[in-house]
């Protein structure tokens, strides 16, 4: 059990592993997924050594601990429901402005990659290490609203490194809940962008 005499290792292990998530990310060029496989491996495994070196969790206690474990069937369906329900916003989107839908080159084969790298990833590290550090103690509510606090200051490194259109994209979450598979699957369908829209002028060029 960890205690609030923690909070400078959980703030420590927050910064170097979102700053290894960015520096991993970019270096590989995978903006979109592209190398997500093992930029989603860099990340759980440098999450699982903060657990072990900051706060002496074995291996074997820190994983269920940070939510890899088997979910619960309801889970993944209710996050599927909500994933495709997501996904509809772009022909309805595209329907109301009169605009065409094309798919990003190769789209189907960054699917992996991107469950791994926006999906497994960041919730390993967000919801499964920082919520699941706050949320021991205090409510639901107060353990999200305390994780909004380090969750916005480390993403603040992106706009240094990326365009500023684009670091609001990928800001564009600021809520902490609780790392669930569900969650997993429904952060990479949200943040896929895989799917592009194309409004008429677009197309007359």
């Amino acid at each position: 059990m960890r205690s609030d005499s923690g909070w400078p290792r959980l703030l420590a292990g927050i910064f170097l592993v979102f700053a290894l998530f960015h520096w991993s990310a970019t270096a590989l060029g995978s903006d979109r997924g592209q190398a997500g496989l093992l930029v989603g491996a860099i990340v759980v495994a440098a999450t699982l050594a903060v657990e072990r070196l900051f706060f002496g969790q074995p291996i074997a206690v820190a994983a269920p601990t940070l939510g890899l474990g088997a979910p619960a069937l309801r889970g993944p369906l209710a996050a599927a429901a909500l994933g495709l329900a997501l996904l509809l916003v772009i022909p309805v989107f595209a329907r109301v402005t009169q605009s065409s839908v094309t798919t990003y080159p190769g789209w189907a084969s960054l699917l992996p990659g991107l469950f791994a790298q926006a999906g497994i990833a960041e919730e390993t590290l967000f919801r499964g290490y920082l919520f699941g550090y706050l949320r021991r103690g205090r409510s639901f509510w107060r353990a999200a609203i305390l994780a909004t606090v380090p969750f916005t200051l480390v993403h603040l490194l992106l706009f240094v490194t990326l365009p500023w259109t684009l670091a609001l994209r990928r800001c564009s979450s600021l809520s902490s809940f609780r790392f669930r598979w569900p969650t997993c699957m429904s952060s990479a369908a949200g943040r896929s962008g895989l799917p592009r829209s194309c409004t008429s002028s677009c197309r007359a060029r």
